[in-house]
């Protein structure tokens, strides 16, 4: 995703630099109305949303750095918004035991595993998919290793 966003702010200062090349008599700042003047203008504008030190001659060029201050705000908006968004994802911090037990509860065989949230919030709704492997012969001689899902049980 934050390439996604890299990728736009290159396409909208690349427009930008072209219309401001295309209104290059409006800008004034080294007289040329030059590549560098035109980047630096749509830097401003885009990224920082204020006109730097290139001073606008023209009202088109005004309205034009307006626009592009307009397009800029969006764009912060959107990165802004996925930078926030995945600080607000949860990640689990689970850490297991390193020991296991297989005991007998109302008759029947349980394994029991030990588990700690290290992030102390409440863990709701858990699912967890617990495999037993297996090594596994088949009748040709082939040999691999069997998945078995055990089920899981909530008290």
């Amino acid at each position: 995703m934050l390439l996604h966003v890299l990728a736009a702010y290159a396409v909208i200062m690349s427009i930008a630099v072209l219309i401001n090349l295309l209104c290059a008599n409006g800008l004034d700042f080294d007289g040329t109305g030059t590549w560098a003047t035109a980047i630096m203008y749509a830097a401003a504008n885009v990224l920082t949303m204020g006109f730097g030190e290139v001073n606008v001659s023209t009202k088109g060029a005004y309205f034009v750095g307006l626009a592009q201050m307009a397009l800029g705000l969006m764009l912060n908006v959107v990165c802004f918004a996925v930078v926030v968004s995945k600080f607000q994802q949860p990640r689990s911090r689970l850490i297991f035991a390193s020991h296991f037990c297989v005991t007998r509860r109302d008759g029947a065989r349980v394994l029991l595993i030990r588990l700690a949230n290290r992030r102390c919030n409440l863990i709701l709704n858990p699912e967890i998919r617990v495999l037993f492997l297996t090594p596994h012969a088949t009748k040709e001689g082939e040999s691999f290793v069997a998945q078995n899902e055990l089920r899981s049980r909530r008290r």
